[in-house]
């Protein structure tokens, strides 16, 4: 049986009013954040447990926005994207994950199949 994966994204507000988008950024590709479902967690806590161990992210300033599906290599990956304000969230993360301006994440989303994408 293969291993359930979780995505997940943070929609950031910058003081500009602009958005951001957090990305994990593996050699010279962009994806979602991602995380192996645990047997004993439920999908939101499998995603909130990787922001918070790596990409060292105090998840209380999270709200969850919007859950959605989408299709990775045939497989039905449930999307969480969560909210949060520039002035609670650190701009410099750990190396492997960037924020990313809307155009860049919407490339990175057209590459799987979004049930009911949602508009930001």
């Amino acid at each position: 049986m293969s291993e359930k994966i979780i995505a997940g994204t943070i929609m950031l507000t910058m003081l500009d009013g602009t958005k951001k988008f957090l990305v994990n950024k593996c050699q010279n590709e962009q994806h979602l954040v991602s995380a192996i479902a645990q047997p004993e967690r439920t999908g939101l806590a499998s995603i909130l447990e990787r922001l918070k161990e790596e990409v060292n992210l105090d998840v209380t300033h999270l709200e969850l926005l919007e859950l959605t599906n989408g299709v990775i290599k045939g497989q039905s990956v449930p999307l969480f994207v969560f909210e949060a304000v520039e002035k609670n969230v650190p701009l410099d993360l750990p190396h492997e994950y960037v924020w990313e301006d809307f155009k860049h994440f919407q490339q990175i989303v057209q590459k799987f199949n979004i049930e009911g994408m949602p508009s930001f």
